[in-house]
């Protein structure tokens, strides 16, 4: 047991393992999902390590892999995109000009020995989905594609486990939309043929 606020840190302040990352330590997919921000207390104590639950921008790197054990999620749902982006731009609440960018075609990415917090490198190049909303929970849009193989665990041609990564944000947390986005989702994909790929447009609620 630890003290109130801190996320998977013992009460000497050391980094403790999570659940999460003894999953992926065996070989198991992960991930976190959730309709409040990705960033809050309960998802970041899967995935991340720091003194207190508001420091919502380090969480963020740690999320995408800026940390000793690399990358642990391959897909999160949520909102809180905003501590995604660098101080000064649009939608952003960062309180440094930090860009943890998901979604960046630059080069250079985290294999080539640049992190999260490294400026101008591609933070998360196997990134395959990617969602904002245009009007909090009103509209969201989907910007990516992936075919359904990339979906197995198993060995095969696709990409290897430690390479796929499905990542869902919104603004906010996403409140009632998730429900009929959830609905959609599960609909599209238990439709589509075995090699068929998914390709998801604009749902508005």
């Amino acid at each position: 047991k630890s003290y109130n606020g801190a996320i998977s840190i013992t009460p000497e302040y050391e980094p403790c393992g999570t659940v999460l990352e003894a999953a992926k330590r065996a070989g198991y997919a992960t991930g976190l999902v959730v309709t409040t921000d990705i960033t809050d207390a309960t998802p970041a104590c899967f995935a991340s390590h720091v003194l207190t639950r508001a420091m919502n921008d380090d969480i963020a790197l740690q999320e995408v892999g800026d940390g000793p054990l690399g990358r642990v999620v391959d897909l999160m749902l949520g909102g809180g995109r905003c501590h995604f982006l660098p101080n000064g731009t649009a939608d952003s609440c960062r309180l440094d000009e930090t860009d943890v960018n998901i979604n960046d075609d630059s080069e250079s990415n985290s294999d080539n020995g640049h992190s999260p917090s490294s400026g101008g490198s591609n933070r998360l190049r196997e990134v395959l989905l990617f969602v904002w909303a245009l009007l909090a929970t009103a509209a969201v849009i989907v910007l990516a594609v992936w075919s359904q193989h990339n979906r197995q665990t198993g060995h095969g041609t696709g990409p290897t486990p430690e390479k796929r990564n499905l990542i869902f944000m919104v603004s906010d947390g996403m409140g009632p939309a998730s429900l009929s986005l959830t609905r959609s989702f599960r609909q599209h994909v238990e439709g589509l043929p075995e090699d068929d790929t998914l390709t998801l447009d604009k749902h508005f609620w």
